[in-house]
C-alpha cells in the first residue's frame, strides 16, 4: 500500500492570490535569495497529516467531515504580513489572518480532536494561522525585507467567506510541490 502526503487547508480566492502575487513580487525585488511560493500554491494550512497510508484517506475524510458538518461558513480577512521567527533572522515569510481568525482556529481545533483516533504524528509547533509566501534559506542582508514587511504589516489584501476545506495531496518534486485537491468539504 502506497502512502500519500495530506494536509487539511482553506484555499483562497484568485483575487487574493493575485494581490499575494503582486506583495511577492515587492518582497523578491528586495530579497531575490528567497524561496517564493508559486501563487497558486498559496493557501492556509489547518492541519498537516504527513505522509499516510492510502487505504486511510477515506475513513480520514469521513472523520473530517463529520467534525465540520455544523460549522458553517465565515468571513476571513487576510491581512498583515510578517516572518517567523518573531526575534533574529526571518526564515518564514508570511501573511496572517484577521477577522475570522478565532474560526479558523476553532475549525484547527475540531478537525485535530477528529483526527485524534488515527494516532497521526503530533504538529511540531502551535498552530498559527498565516500563508506562507516565501523561505530565506540564507539570511544574511535582509534589512530591505524586514523594513518592508514592517510597512505591510497592516495591510488588507482581501476578504471572502470561507464555505468550505479541502484535503489536499501533496507531491514533492524535483521541480516543486504539486497540489491535488483529492475533497472540499462543504461548511
Amino acid at each position: 500500500m502506497q502512502n500519500v502526503r495530506l494536509f487539511i487547508a482553506i484555499e483562497l480566492t484568485q483575487d487574493i492570490k493575485d494581490k499575494l502575487k503582486m506583495l511577492e513580487e515587492e518582497l523578491c525585488f528586495v530579497c531575490p535569495q528567497g524561496k517564493w511560493v508559486k501563487p497558486d500554491n498559496i493557501h492556509l494550512t489547518l492541519n498537516f497529516l504527513g505522509y499516510i497510508k492510502e487505504d486511510l484517506v477515506r475513513e480520514t475524510t469521513e472523520s473530517i467531515i463529520k467534525s465540520v458538518k455544523n460549522f458553517g461558513s465565515f468571513d476571513i480577512e487576510v491581512k498583515g504580513a510578517s516572518y517567523f521567527p518573531e526575534k533574529g533572522d526571518p526564515r518564514v515569510i508570511w501573511v496572517g489572518i484577521g477577522s475570522g481568525s478565532e474560526k479558523v482556529f476553532s475549525l484547527h481545533s475540531k478537525i485535530k480532536e477528529a483526527l485524534l483516533s488515527f494516532n497521526f504524528e503530533p504538529e511540531k509547533d502551535e498552530f498559527k494561522a498565516h500563508l506562507t509566501l516565501g523561505r530565506i534559506k540564507d539570511p544574511k542582508d535582509t534589512k530591505k525585507l524586514v523594513d518592508l514587511l514592517a510597512l505591510k504589516e497592516s495591510s488588507v489584501f482581501g476578504k471572502y467567506l470561507c464555505d468550505h476545506i479541502s484535503i489536499i495531496k501533496s507531491d514533492l518534486k524535483q521541480e516543486g510541490v504539486s497540489y491535488t485537491v483529492l475533497k472540499r468539504i462543504k461548511l
